[in-house]
């Protein structure tokens, strides 16, 4: 049986420049595709829109100062999702196919 999960927990993946992606090499939860579009709601801001933030306001060490904890935010909401079977990211394909 094919797994399904609800649009409404996902919504558009934007990070900017995709860095998280880049940095990370995060990919679609499902099938491992790099093309991520969707994230499961309720997810820390993104590393990409906090670098963006704080884009030559900080040094770079204070900038990697500032990412420990939202760096750690991710890792948590991700294994959270991981261990109750929920993808944390979606490729258009997974999200079209296994989202009801």
């Amino acid at each position: 049986m094919e797994p399904k999960f609800n649009k409404n927990d996902y919504e558009p993946f934007n990070d900017y420049k995709d860095i998280m992606i880049q940095a990370f090499g995060i990919a679609c939860s499902w099938c491992g595709d790099p093309s991520i579009t969707y994230v499961r709601k309720n997810h820390p801001e993104t590393i990409g829109n906090l670098v963006k933030k704080y884009d030559g306001k900080l040094s770079d060490e204070e900038l990697d100062m500032k990412l420990i904890k939202p760096i750690d935010e991710w890792q948590t909401f991700d294994d959270h999702n991981t261990d109750n079977g929920i993808p944390t990211y979606l490729c258009d394909e997974c999200y079209n196919s296994f989202t009801e």
